[in-house]
C-alpha cells in the first residue's frame, strides 16, 4: 500500500480521487489548497502527488509540485488539468513525474499512478490497470 496525496480544491473531485486510490488500495490524505498540500507533503511524506493545476489560491499543482520535490527528491508528481498547455509548460519539470489531462479514464488514472509507485518502489509487484475504462465525470 502506498502513501498518496491528493490535492484538489473542488471537494467532488477531491473525493472521487479519493475514492478511486482507496479502491485500488493506498493509504490517501488530502488538501484542498496550496499550503495544505506542502505541510501533509512534509509531514506524510506521500509516495506519490496527486495534484490539481489550478487550486485557486496560494499555491497552484506546480508549486506544489516543487516544494515536495525539494523536501523529498523520490516523491512522484502527477500534476492533473483540464487545460492542456498549461500541462505541457509543466511536463518537462523535474518536479513533475507526469501530467493527465482532465477528464481522464480510471484506467489511465490507474495505470498513472501505478508507474509512478513502480518508479518510486522498484522492486514492488503491481497489478495491472483495471479494465474500467469509465471517463470520471467532466465536473472539472
Amino acid at each position: 500500500m502506498s502513501k498518496i496525496l491528493v490535492v484538489e480544491d473542488n471537494h467532488s473531485i477531491r473525493e472521487l480521487l479519493i475514492e478511486s486510490l482507496e479502491d485500488f488500495g493506498h493509504f490517501v490524505q488530502s488538501a484542498s489548497t496550496g499550503d495544505e498540500a506542502v505541510d501533509l507533503g512534509y509531514s506524510f511524506n506521500p509516495d506519490v502527488i496527486v495534484a490539481d493545476w489550478d487550486l485557486g489560491c496560494d499555491y497552484d499543482g506546480f508549486e506544489v509540485a516543487a516544494a515536495c520535490f525539494h523536501a523529498d527528491r523520490n516523491v512522484k508528481t502527477i500534476v492533473i488539468s483540464g487545460h492542456t498547455q498549461r500541462l505541457k509548460q509543466v511536463a518537462a519539470s523535474e518536479f513533475v513525474f507526469t501530467t493527465l489531462e482532465k477528464p481522464f479514464s480510471l484506467q489511465r488514472f490507474k495505470s498513472t499512478i501505478d508507474l509512478a509507485i513502480s518508479e518510486k518502489l522498484p522492486h514492488s509487484d503491481h497489478d495491472s490497470a483495471t479494465k474500467d475504462n469509465r471517463l470520471l465525470p467532466n465536473i472539472f
